[in-house]
């Protein structure tokens, strides 16, 4: 081997182990990231424990990919995608408050917290209940989105999508899918423009805001960095998107 295959070799083998030491970092970083996530607080955790019960009024299971909340032989069901970074547990109350009214209510479980990186999981929850005749998609902030997302993408499997503080960027109506945006005037997290140009796309009738909610008020997971505060308690603000969310399905 001459002087320059030796350089050349050594150059590659510095080259290689830059982008080993570089993919660590970023590996780290994401785990980081990741790890910091907002937890369930205490009202869901009571309604969890309440939901396990044998005689609960409405039944709680989960299991490693989802949380099912109320009756899985309902007539109406949806597929729910939580926030980013905020654990899908923290979203069983509202979940309750949606079986209370009659729609069975799956909490899809995301991997790294993040719905992105599991688009289709509303796939195998609908083939797992098979009983429900009549589902929808739905989720809060990036979990909407990528539920809208889902259901642009397989309007056949499903009727519509519930958006709550959330966007779509497709135009659903076109699929002839229903649709029902629902958020709070004082969310300080949303992207306005962005909703305001995904309203513009949907029926008139398919929009909720609820006075004095926030972006938090929709989960049970504390307050979020750069949200306002509520003026309405978040178990208002979940009343009101329930009884928005079971008209559009029911309707």
């Amino acid at each position: 081997m001459g002087v320059a295959d030796r350089r050349g070799g050594r150059i590659v083998k510095r080259v290689l182990a830059v982008v080993v030491a570089l993919l660590a970092v970023a590996g780290v970083a994401f785990g980081v990231y990741v790890s910091d996530y907002s937890r369930a607080g205490s009202v869901a955790q009571e309604v969890i424990s309440a939901g396990a019960a044998a005689d609960a009024a409405v039944r709680v299971d989960e299991t490693d990919a989802l949380i099912a909340v109320g009756d899985a032989s309902a007539e109406y069901g949806i597929v729910f995608y939580p926030g980013g970074k905020v654990a899908p547990e923290a979203y069983v109350p509202l979940a309750a408050k949606l079986a209370q009214r009659g729609v069975f209510c799956v909490i899809a479980k995301m991997p790294f917290n993040l719905a992105v990186f599991n688009i289709n999981a509303a796939d195998s929850v609908i083939d797992a209940y098979p009983n429900v005749a009549h589902w929808w998609v739905g989720g809060h902030s990036l979990g909407g989105a990528m539920a809208a997302s889902y259901a642009a993408d397989n309007a056949s499997k499903v009727e519509g999508v519930a958006l709550l503080a959330a966007y779509s960027s497709d135009d659903l109506t076109a699929l002839g899918l229903k649709a029902e945006v629902v958020y709070g005037s004082n969310d300080g997290v949303v992207n306005r423009e962005k909703l305001e140009n995904c309203i513009a796309r949907l029926p008139a009738d398919s929009v909720l805001e609820i006075a004095g909610g926030n972006h938090a008020g929709f989960g049970d997971y504390g307050a979020q960095s750069g949200d306002n505060d509520a003026t309405i308690s978040a178990d208002g603000q979940q009343e009101q998107a329930a009884d928005a969310v079971t008209a559009a399905m029911m309707g």
